[in-house]
This record gives structure tokens, C-alpha cells and sequence, in this order.
């Protein structure tokens, strides 16, 4: 009784011991002038697990950047600043759309992150369009309204891990005073079931040699029968789960089978 006792506590403190990755990032929004034009990125990790062999990737439009970096390995509570480079010789003041995203290791699977939020060049400025999003079923509708007294060439593109969205870009041209509507379906064989993602919503246009930008954030709960591919540690458990069982029966058949010999043997 005492070894199953034992083997009981050695399987949970295996459970319990099983480490997670929260990451969460934020990137400068103002490149002050010409002299040094680079955007930071800082990444932190506030889970109880490293995340390791990370690649980075920068979505940008309108800005040129090096982007791709690479960090081995991100601990528990700590953060690093990632630095990328525009390298446009010439580029429009004003509001950009800017996203990284983020693939890395945790034990022996992979995951991917995104975050997604704007930046400005010499001086910041406000976007006229306006971006209104929801969620039916599978997909994302996106509504752009222009109520400018001029049409405008625009383009909205989403900051989510490559291959969740489809379309992930779209242009369009909006008549003055206005709206362009579009739907953009969800792969929800990505997600797990009944995981909730933020989905970042960029909108952004050049107007006299002025660039303009703008971020919406949607949620997206995936259904809770979601086709995906479970993770090592879901199987873990099950196997777990398997053994637990089993060991009972055993037990329980030992104890039968105890006081069936107890009862043969004749009393004194």
C-alpha cells in the first residue's frame, strides 16, 4: 500500500511540476527623427518555464526593417529588448502599424505568439477611416467607413500567427463618405478547444505624403469541439490518468482476494 501511495505522489508532483510560458510584449511608439531610426521590442516572460529558441518576425507596411531576430533562450520573469532597424531611405511622417511574431519552444512542442501595435515616425497622427470588427461563427467581419470628403486607398492587414487568418491582407479604395466590407475566415483547427486569442486589426493609409494609422483588437473564442492537435502534455495526463486506474484495480483486487483467503482459513 505504502509503493502505491508513492507512485500516487510521484505522478502528481510530475503534474503540478508541468511549466508554462506567458509572454507579453510592447514596442516604442515614437522614432523621434532621422538620426538612429530603429523601433525596440521588449519581450518578457512572467510564466514559471523558459521559452526557448525563439524567432522573431516583424510585419510592417510602409516600413522597411530587418525582421528577423533570434533569442535562445527567455526565463521565467525576465525580459529582453529586441532592436529593428528601419531602413527606408525615405519615409512618410506620421502613424505605422507594426507586429512581431513570435515562435518558440516549450519542452517539445512549438507556439506562436503575435502582438501587434503602431509606431510613429517624427510626429504621431490620427487616422480618419474608421475599423469596426466582429465575430460570426468563423469568421471575422470587418467593416471599413471613410468619412472623409476625399476616397482613400487603404489597407488593413491582421497581426495573428501566420495561417490563422484567410485573407491575412486586404486592399481597398473607399469613396468619400464611404464603406468597404469584407469577411476573413478563421482556422480554428490553429487553436485549441475553447482557447480565447486578441487578434490585432490594422488599418492604414497615406494621404498627402502623411502616413496614418490605426489598431482595433478582437477576441475570438474557438468552438469547444474545435478540430486541433492536442499537446504532449494532454496525452501525459490521459497516460496518468491510464496508470492511476489501473493501480486502483489492482489494489482492490489484492484486497478481495486477501479477505477471500482470510475467510478459508478455520478460526482457532
Amino acid at each position: 500500500m505504502k509503493t502505491f501511495l508513492y507512485i500516487i505522489a510521484f505522478l502528481f508532483v510530475g503534474i503540478a511540476g508541468a511549466s508554462t510560458v506567458t509572454l507579453t510584449g510592447s514596442c516604442s511608439n515614437l522614432i523621434a527623427s532621422n538620426v538612429g531610426r530603429y523601433i525596440n521590442f521588449t519581450l518578457s516572460n512572467s510564466g514559471n518555464g523558459p521559452a526557448s529558441d525563439m524567432f522573431l518576425t516583424t510585419n510592417l507596411h510602409g516600413l522597411y526593417s530587418y525582421n528577423i531576430s533570434t533569442l535562445k533562450t527567455l526565463n521565467p520573469n525576465q525580459e529582453y529588448i529586441f532592436r529593428f532597424p528601419i531602413k527606408n531611405q525615405n519615409v512618410y511622417k506620421g502613424t505605422y502599424g507594426f507586429g512581431v511574431l513570435v515562435s518558440y519552444a516549450q519542452g517539445t512542442q512549438r507556439f506562436s505568439v503575435s502582438f501587434p501595435c503602431l509606431v510613429s515616425y517624427i510626429n504621431s497622427t490620427k487616422s480618419l477611416l474608421v475599423t469596426n470588427a466582429s465575430t460570426q461563427g468563423s469568421q471575422i467581419n470587418v467593416s471599413v467607413a471613410n468619412p472623409a470628403p476625399y476616397p482613400l486607398n487603404a489597407t488593413v492587414y491582421f497581426i495573428n500567427p501566420q495561417g490563422l487568418l484567410n485573407p491575412e491582407m486586404i486592399r481597398m479604395e473607399i469613396s468619400k463618405d464611404g464603406a468597404y466590407r469584407f469577411d476573413s475566415v478563421i482556422n480554428q483547427s490553429m487553436l485549441s478547444p475553447s482557447e480565447t486569442i486578441d487578434i490585432g486589426i490594422i488599418t492604414s493609409y497615406i494621404h498627402d505624403n502623411v502616413s496614418y494609422s490605426s489598431l482595433n483588437l478582437i477576441s475570438f473564442s474557438s468552438s469547444p469541439n474545435a478540430s486541433h492537435t492536442q499537446s504532449p502534455i494532454f496525452y501525459t495526463g490521459i497516460l496518468i490518468a491510464a496508470i492511476i486506474i489501473f493501480l486502483i484495480l489492482l489494489i482492490i483486487i489484492s484486497i478481495i482476494r486477501n479477505m477471500k483467503h482470510q475467510k478459508k482459513v478455520p478460526s482457532g
